[in-house]
């Protein structure tokens, strides 16, 4: 009976500890997993991509940006709508050497340190006139100094953050994809934004590309220092320079919108395998399009 009596008494006590650890393990798999970082788009907490739950119909829901206004990128490009008119010369600067590559499980980007001492190399300076022609029959401005690597429209200055590229192409020209696109990221006064588009397309080796894909990372996270590259990245502009030119946003979250984007008309060449080792470790990483709406686009001469 003493032992029975013992066993009763200890149910109530033994219901205790029960509910205690039940409640502990659903406190424990309420916690979310581990948040991934994003060093392009500088969203530090949740993780996106293009696949699956975290791929771009779904952006909205932590990013609002991405389904705001009638402003976003990428989009079509129809030649035959875009007003074509005299717009201003590009001038671009390319002063600075890369610090890194690295894979931050979007894209391959190039990233450019704010650091003078880092800063120090070969100025090259190349002016553009509004039908895209050098305007300085490609006399090339060379010295050895600190500057930062700019676009300069009109008046307007922008400094190079970091470029990198997407396969297949975002933006589209009469509905049709490109093999890559390269975007060149510029910030100017009042975290005002303006990106470079240029498309790739098939043919001979890109020099630079090559130099790159030898540092390329193979995995997300991965950083590889290039410092000691000493490439001349002007080579990754095409030689004739009309654009395209239109209002619109990052291609990737928080899809900050109001970019001004300049998108030549011309592709550089880039050979089939280096693209194929591009798709190796991205796959693929592009938005779909998004509508234009009443958005104009005008056209160099």
């Amino acid at each position: 009976m003493s032992w029975l009596y013992n066993q009763v008494t200890a149910l109530p006590i033994m219901k205790f500890f029960v509910i205690i650890f039940a409640v502990l393990g659903l406190v424990s798999c309420s916690k979310e997993p581990p948040k991934e970082t994003n060093s392009l788009s500088k969203t530090k907490d949740i993780f996106w991509g293009y696949v699956g739950e975290s791929s771009p119909e779904h952006w909205g829901k932590d990013y609002p940006q991405c389904e705001l206004g009638g402003d976003q990128s990428p989009i079509n490009i129809d030649p035959k709508s875009v007003k074509v008119t005299s717009l201003p010369a590009l001038r671009f600067t390319f002063s600075r050497e890369p610090t890194d590559i690295e894979d931050n499980g979007h894209t391959v980007e190039v990233v450019f340190s704010d650091d003078p001492s880092e800063n120090q190399g070969k100025s090259i300076t190349l002016d553009y006139n509004e039908k895209g022609q050098l305007a300085n029959s490609r006399a090339v401005e060379i010295e050895y100094n600190a500057k930062q690597d700019t676009l300069v429209v009109d008046d307007k200055e922008y400094r190079l953050a970091q470029f990198h590229f997407h396969s297949p192409s975002e933006n589209v020209v009469n509905s049709q994809h490109y093999p890559m696109e390269l975007h060149l990221v510029y910030e100017g006064a009042a975290t005002q934004f303006a990106v470079v588009a240029v498309f790739l397309n098939i043919g001979a080796e890109n020099p630079i590309i090559r130099t790159l894909w030898e540092h390329m990372p193979t995995y997300r996270g991965q950083k590889n220092d290039i410092r000691s590259l000493n490439s001349d990245f002007s080579g990754l502009l095409p030689t004739k320079r009309g654009y395209y030119t239109f209002q619109g946003s990052f291609t990737t979250p928080p899809c900050t919108r109001n970019v001004i984007w300049y998108v030549f008309h011309e592709p550089i060449s880039v050979s089939q395998w280096q693209v194929d080792d591009f798709k190796k470790v991205m796959n693929h990483n592009n938005r779909p399009l998004q509508p234009l709406n009443s958005r104009p686009i005008l056209s160099s001469q």
